[in-house]
């Protein structure tokens, strides 16, 4: 456990030096696109946990696949019936008051 702290510490320390690599971002970018995901939230996710992963290997560069190893975690909590149900049912509200403005 004292190990795993002074890991954890280290990593905290390093991640403000991790930045993500220009490829590793493009192919987040394009996987919340095809994912149909409409929240600056879910890049911010994707890639902070990307940059933790990195941090936590004393990596200071985000690769590809720091992406795909997280992006199952990171993407999940954005893409799910319930948002897709409310954002509907937002723009449907939003267009009978529009109507009626």
């Amino acid at each position: 456990t004292v190990e795993m702290a002074r890991e954890v510490e280290h990593a905290r320390g390093f991640l403000l030096q991790v930045t993500v690599a220009q490829e590793a971002e493009e192919c987040g970018l394009a996987l919340i696109a095809r994912l149909g995901i409409d929240s600056h939230r879910a890049e911010m996710a994707l890639f902070e946990a990307a940059r933790a992963r990195a941090a936590a290997d004393g990596r200071p560069l985000v690769s590809l696949d720091d992406i795909a190893a997280v992006a199952r975690l990171a993407r999940r909590q954005r893409r799910t019936a319930f948002i897709a149900e409310f954002l509907a049912a937002q723009a449907n509200e939003d267009e009978e008051i529009g109507k009626l403005l």
